[in-house]
């Protein structure tokens, strides 16, 4: 991604979420790199990157591939909620 902080990520059929993975994490570098604040971060990468599947299963395992994508120690770290249905 050129500017992933602008940028609106769709993966219309994500499957594992491997595609979620990539453009989280490159919204989350930029991020960091502005010096943005980990709520805000959050937030921000929960509106830009999104992913959707017919398959239930596949749902589920892209959910998790995203939470590895913002890592644990962003996670636990949080002061707000990341939700996604």
């Amino acid at each position: 991604m050129v500017e992933p902080l602008t940028t609106r990520v769709l993966d219309p059929a994500c499957g594992s979420g491997t595609f979620l993975f990539h453009a989280v994490r490159a919204y989350i570098h930029a991020g960091e790199q502005q010096g943005q604040a980990l709520p805000d971060l959050l937030e921000g990468v929960t509106r830009h990157v999104l992913g959707m599947d017919l398959h239930p299963v596949a749902v589920t395992l892209a959910r998790v591939t995203y939470l590895l994508a913002i890592g644990r120690e962003r996670l636990t770290d949080a002061t707000s909620d990341v939700a996604f249905a």
